[in-house]
């Protein structure tokens, strides 16, 4: 009878004991892909626009909303210059 406890009670041991858990996977790399090039051209609203050399007179900052209020505009890219309502493009 006392085998029977003993047996009983290194089954049940034995039973409980979990082995470790597979490792699990790596956890995924974050995506660190460059943003992509969504900035738009710098708008100004001028009183004369030299097209050839890509400058204006009289310039003040045009916000996109604002676009059908000015008769004469400079856009530019991502250089440009703005200096007493002088402004000109970068290249």
């Amino acid at each position: 009878m006392l085998s029977k406890a003993i047996l009983f009670t290194i089954l049940a041991a034995a039973c409980g004991v979990q082995s470790s858990p597979a490792p699990s996977a790596a956890p995924e790399e974050p995506d660190i892909r460059p943003p992509e090039d969504d900035q738009d051209d710098q708008l100004f609203c001028c009183e004369t626009v030299d097209l050839k050399a890509m400058t204006g007179e009289g310039c003040k900052f045009l916000p996109k909303e604002q676009i059908l209020l000015c008769q004469t505009i400079l856009a530019c890219g991502d250089v440009w210059a703005l200096d007493n309502g002088k402004a000109a493009c970068g290249k």
